[in-house]
């Protein structure tokens, strides 16, 4: 029987059902866990021969539907192209990991277990992958786990395992850009992407926000971008990341380039009223933007490359060090959700910057004669 008692817990009955894929559940009475447990078994038997593994398709086998109804779905406009091919890269990458002494690739999707996900796959993928990589293609592994499970192939999603945490304690302390290597990236960046980059470095906006970003945002008269939402890569246009991404963000420096840049841009470019547009006027791909762009505006300008996010980082390096900025006005700009998230993001930066500045004040002193 599936249903044990576990004392002193406020559900203490608890139905185990980890060997048919539904991991366990807490609940009050034994009443409510005995309606549970017939509940899944008549589930379970509903579908029939796909509770057999055996019969279920392989990995790779499952994969290759799941990218045509993908693919179905960007020419229904539904999804861009682009993310399709992220999606085929991350699950064809993840078909060569190891899952229990075997390649993923040809394991049976109804043997797809929480524990050796956790263990074997989860591993791999966070150690081959920078976090935020990871993040994503997991993201897209669960849901292509979520595919399998609404078209009845298996019985449950595998893949709803809590993420790792960043291990900040060992990642890479962030690096400034020198205004001098951001000038010269700029410079040296060809005219699709110029203004793109420019903009990005200038204003801090996430790369979401800057797809979603239409004419409308922009406040030529007082100088002002409204950031009000985000594209996302699996979702679309939406709000943006928190409550407080909602911000305006004073763009003097580079109004008059956006006022003749909307003059001048290609009318198939419009059809969307985006500032930043791919050719079609569609949604931008952030990593055409990277990769073609950034990456060789920076092999131009002779800098070692950088991410798209790095133009966010320095943002905020010149929020810190060149105007002195307060913890609170950073974290409306960056539009963090909160003081403390923006002191665990530039925490050693605006420590390096204080104590440069209180340096400043002491020797200023100390030559007046003040100390």
């Amino acid at each position: 029987m599936p249903v044990r008692f576990e004392k002193y817990r406020k559900k203490p009955y608890v139905v185990d059902l980890r060997s048919k894929g539904y991991g366990q559940k807490h609940f009050a009475t034994k009443r409510e866990a005995n309606n549970y447990v017939k509940k899944i078994e008549t589930e379970i038997a509903r579908r029939g021969d796909w509770t057999d593994p055996a019969k279920t398709p392989t990995y790779e086998q499952a994969i290759i539907e799941y990218l045509k109804h993908e693919e179905q779905k960007a020419k229904q406009g539904q999804q861009g192209l682009e993310h399709v091919e992220n999606k085929r890269a991350a699950l064809t990458q993840m078909a060569g990991f190891n899952y229990d002494g075997r390649k993923l690739a040809s394991v049976r999707v109804g043997d797809l277990r929480l524990g050796i996900i956790k263990r074997d796959l989860m591993s791999e993928l966070f150690s081959k992958n920078a976090h935020k990589t990871a993040d994503n293609k997991f993201v897209i592994f669960k849901n292509f786990c979520q595919y399998l499970l609404e078209g009845e192939i298996i019985v449950s999603n595998p893949a709803l395992i809590k993420k790792p945490l960043r291990n900040t304690v060992s990642e890479k302390e962030l690096e400034r850009i020198t205004e001098e290597d951001m000038r010269n990236i700029i410079a040296c960046a060809d005219e699709e992407f110029q203004l793109a980059i420019k903009f990005a470095a200038y204003t801090g906006v996430r790369a979401g926000e800057q797809k979603a970003l239409t004419w409308d945002d922009i406040d030529f008269t007082n100088c002002l971008v409204n950031i009000n939402k985000a594209h996302k890569r699996l979702t679309g246009v939406g709000a943006p990341k928190t409550a407080r991404s909602k911000r305006k963000i004073e763009i003097d420096a580079l109004v008059d380039e956006l006022r003749e840049w909307k003059l001048k841009q290609p009318m198939e470019q419009r059809r969307l009223n985006l500032v930043f547009p791919n050719q079609s006027g569609g949604y931008a791909s952030t990593d055409r933007w990277r990769k073609i762009g950034l990456h060789r505006a920076c092999k131009k300008a002779e800098v070692t490359n950088i991410r798209w996010h790095d133009l966010r980082h320095y943002f905020a390096s010149v929020l810190i060090f060149v105007l002195k900025e307060s913890d609170a006005v950073i974290t409306r700009l960056m539009g963090h959700h909160s003081i403390a998230f923006t002191e665990s993001q530039y925490g050693n930066w605006i420590k390096e910057a204080r104590r440069d500045l209180h340096l400043g004040k002491r020797i200023g002193q100390a030559m007046a004669g003040g100390v």
